[in-house]
């Protein structure tokens, strides 16, 4: 055993239960125990993911979150609060009447505290940027991080690397384009490396004294929201620890699959969160080699999801571009079956330079790049008979070259074409310009779940759908 395995902060246990209460608390107790901790009257901040309006397996399972207050409180905490910032354009008061947190984790001695506009920050700068974490999670005593484990489009699964980003308001989470253009900004998916930078940047900040990584249940293939294909899995296991890295390297060893060649780990792991190789690890509790498991992952291309009566064409494009384009298409076959079969065809252009479609009808032309490199397109032209339109009876004449007179053709822009334009474009505004275009007739079921949507977004969100 080298040196740096004997610092106890690169400790991690592999917990397996009958239950998610008892795996969580399993495998506190290999770590020591709670009180190894927590000290008596100390505050704990329970940062837990708040996606969208959705329980479990989305956000987090509750029975893990039970447990975990209920061995703060024994350990004498002072205070424990649960929160976050919850997903994007998600109004915090209506995140809360929808699925009751506030009145659950009160009821269990516990504050819940979901980050607003108005918040108190703390204001660090990390590689010349200045972030704002709230004064809340700054000033605790202790912060432990609750993450959910599900297949992820991007980084495989939702690691408790990603749980971080959510200590920031949402515009300092959108790695957005910001102008730059050219082939190197595709080519090199300056967008994922703008991405894990940022997120890193605030895990520094304030890094968590626990680390869990519950996949008691885990969301696989399709994730991390829930779709048509997503399959939930019955695991029974978790990993605990102090390290974060050290954590997630466990989690996706677990998983099969190879923390060298996840973009996000292996990123940390040369900025140098104490974690080199699984040797720098020392692993108590359930054996690794004999818990190890195969998931099925998201998709890698977009081709690949199945929508139905549309072709889906592809061009080069980010990883944001991507990642919205995956959370749409998925909620397209997921909540929209009825109304695609209505559309019976269409075509869904994404990247940069995409080819051509076959149909001129119902062409979705998908962020910045695929907008603004097929603007002299063939497809953005309709070629149709020019109609003449008769005052009078007209004699028709009866020699050839009458007869053969071919009808005169006029070019005129196609109308059949959607824009949802950014960089990413954003989920709920390409809903709403997707119901616009098709109409409610067409699209009952969308404006169902558009007008659910609008119980809970923030107000700025619906004007801007309203343009």
């Amino acid at each position: 055993m080298n040196e740096m395995t004997k610092n106890k902060n690169n400790l991690v246990a592999i917990a397996k239960g009958d239950n998610p209460q008892e795996t969580v608390k399993n495998g506190i107790e290999k770590l020591g125990g709670i009180s190894n901790f927590i000290n008596k009257g100390e505050t704990i901040f329970i940062k837990a993911y708040l996606r969208v309006p959705e329980l479990f397996p989305v956000n987090f399972n509750f029975d893990t979150l039970t447990e975990l207050i209920s061995l703060c409180k024994t350990a004498g905490a002072k205070k424990v609060i649960v929160g976050s910032y919850a997903d994007e354009d998600i109004n915090v008061s209506s995140f809360d009447e929808l699925l009751g947190f506030k009145h659950l984790i009160e009821s269990l001695g516990a504050e819940f505290h979901v980050f607003q506009e108005d918040v108190e920050y703390v204001i660090k700068e990390v590689e010349g940027n200045y972030i704002k974490i709230p004064k809340i999670i700054m000033n605790c005593d202790k912060l432990f991080f609750l993450n959910q484990v599900n297949v992820h489009p991007i980084f495989q699964i939702n690691l408790s690397l990603l749980n971080s980003y959510s200590m920031v308001t949402q515009d300092l989470q959108n790695a957005e384009k910001g102008g730059q253009e050219g082939k190197d900004y595709l080519s090199s998916d300056q967008f994922k490396h703008d991405l894990i930078t940022n997120l890193l940047n605030v895990y520094e900040i304030r890094k968590p004294d626990l680390v869990i990584n519950d996949f008691y249940y885990l969301l696989e293939k399709v994730g991390p929201f829930i779709f048509k294909d997503s399959n939930l899995k019955k695991v029974k296991l978790m990993v605990v620890g102090k390290n974060i890295l050290a954590v997630d390297i466990v989690t996706l060893g677990l998983l099969n699959l190879d923390f060298l060649k996840n973009s996000l780990t292996s990123e940390a792991r040369f900025r140098k969160f104490g974690i080199s190789t699984m040797e720098d690890i020392q692993l108590i509790g359930e054996n690794i080699e004999e818990n190890k498991i195969n998931i099925e992952l998201t998709v890698s291309n977009l081709e690949d999801i199945p929508v139905i009566n549309t072709d889906i064409i592809t061009g080069q494009y980010c990883t944001g571009c991507f990642m919205e384009a995956y959370r749409f298409l998925n909620f397209l076959r997921t909540a929209m079956v009825k109304d695609l079969k209505y559309i019976i065809t269409q075509s869904f252009l994404i990247g940069k330079n995409p080819p051509e479609p076959e149909s001129n009808e119902n062409v979705i032309v998908f962020g910045d790049c695929a907008i603004n490199s097929s603007k002299n397109r063939e497809f953005r032209r309709m070629i149709i008979k020019e109609k003449k339109l008769f005052n009078k009876p007209q004699f028709i004449s009866k020699k050839k070259d009458n007869l053969d007179k071919k009808p005169k053709l006029k070019e005129k822009d196609n109308k059949s074409i959607l824009e949802l334009p950014g960089c990413p474009p954003n989920f709920y505004n390409c809903l709403s310009s997707f119901i616009k275009y098709y109409g409610k007739k067409t699209c009952p079921s969308g404006t169902f779940y558009l007008d659910m949507f609008k119980t809970y977004l923030q107000e700025k969100k619906l004007e801007e759908m309203s343009k």
